[in-house]
């Protein structure tokens, strides 16, 4: 049921938040120049949208100043300023965490709890029952209405996660007594390998923090504050903002690109666009391309689109029956042997 194998020691320094804040946009800036590089224009390619997940919303950002300027080479004062953003948003993180005496892996527990197969309302009858927390414990990132990431201390997230299996082992016994019927509550639990609690009321000192060393660098305060409330404590429901996407957007001429870096949110999305595409609909939901596929500008080129997927509604290729595919398999053979 749970799923918490001990970080590497190796995992761990790659995602301490003074590498992998500015790292991560690093990366997404990256892969904006990949794409620009490939002959994409990046201001008129018929893009709707841009949509960040947690730290992805450092990409938003540079993708906006991009449209903004015309260009990622005019432009480039200014994302070169979120990059140094990004930087302080880490070092101040990391900051405050040290501040607060979280000790991240400490066993197995981290600052962030990955729940899948819980609603909101369920964690939160959960979080009332963990006794004496030393601190707030938060939902940070909402993936989906049944998965969700927990911010906090991480002996309090541990705690929580004794909670759940007592909720876990309860209603499995009230079932094989038969005096309750239905499924089982059992949530899958992963500690995120992280070593800050991401948006959490925790590193409120941190925003402060960034938003002063951003000042006295020189750099323009409301950004720095804008990104470091959006990375470090804001609560990101991402399963919102797609299903708003696909709200404004007609999902049969939707092509998402998933950017990276890793293939994560590309898997997250998938249920979610898929869910608009209901049993009665009659045609399908969004295409997700992932960009570790080559971004070509042909045969797709930005001015054409790429093809469009398949109806649901369009009957199925024709195929000729199991027993002809099989004789047909059985002639090759003899074929072969003679």
């Amino acid at each position: 049921m749970w799923s918490t194998p001990r970080p590497r020691p190796a995992a761990i320094r790659r995602t301490i938040a003074t590498a992998s804040v500015p790292g991560i946009a690093l990366a997404q800036l990256g892969a904006i120049l990949d794409a620009e590089g490939l002959g994409y224009d990046l201001t008129s390619a018929g893009r709707v949208e841009v949509l960040g997940h947690s730290q992805g919303v450092l990409a938003e950002h540079m993708m906006r100043e991009i449209e903004r300027a015309g260009s990622v080479k005019d432009a480039g004062k200014v994302v070169d300023q979120i990059l140094a953003i990004a930087e302080l948003i880490g070092v101040a993180g990391t900051r405050q965490s040290r501040a607060l005496g979280l000790h991240p892996h400490d066993g197995e527990a981290t600052p962030m709890l990955s729940v899948r197969g819980a609603t909101a309302k369920q964690l939160q009858v959960l979080v009332d029952r963990v006794d004496r927390p030393r601190g707030p414990l938060s939902i940070a990132v909402t993936n989906a209405a049944d998965h969700h990431v927990l911010s906090g201390y991480p002996e309090d997230l541990a705690a929580f996660a004794v909670e759940a299996e007592k909720e876990h082992r309860h209603q499995a016994a009230l079932r094989e007594r038969k005096v309750r019927g239905g499924s089982v509550f059992t949530p899958v639990l992963e500690y995120l390998e992280v070593t800050v609690p991401f948006h959490s009321p925790l590193m409120s000192q941190a925003v402060e923090q960034a938003v002063s060393w951003a000042g006295s660098c020189g750099f323009d305060m409301q950004r720095a504050r804008q990104l470091a409330e959006e990375v470090l404590v804001n609560h990101v429901d991402w399963a919102a903002r797609v299903h708003r996407l696909l709200e404004r957007h007609d999902p049969t001429t939707l092509w998402i690109v998933d950017m990276g870096p890793g293939t994560t949110i590309g898997k997250m999305l998938g249920g979610l666009v898929q869910a608009p595409a209901s049993a009665s609909s009659k045609r399908p939901a969004s295409r997700i391309v992932p960009r570790s596929r080559p971004l070509r500008p042909s045969p797709h080129a930005p001015s054409a689109g790429p093809t469009s997927p398949r109806r649901w509604s369009a009957p199925p290729p024709a195929t000729r029956s199991s027993r002809a595919s099989a004789s047909s398999r059985a002639r090759r053979r003899s074929c072969l042997r003679a």
